[in-house]
């Protein structure tokens, strides 16, 4: 795993997974870092509005 600082959109994630749950954050981390995840491409993708929890369920 690559030792880089993190965007800001990359940072909005991994508080959304924790808000959601708790530890889910440093997960949404590793997996960030993760060069083989393709986490990095699909964020740098991603709106930033779309970055959110989605509470459809409850």
């Amino acid at each position: 795993m690559a030792d880089r600082q993190l965007t800001d959109k990359e940072i909005k994630v991994i508080e959304t997974f924790d808000d959601a749950r708790p530890g889910l954050g440093a997960i949404a981390e590793q997996t960030i870092r993760n060069e083989n995840s393709g986490w990095k491409e699909i964020i740098e993708e991603m709106k930033e509005e779309d970055i959110k929890i989605n509470k459809s369920n409850e």
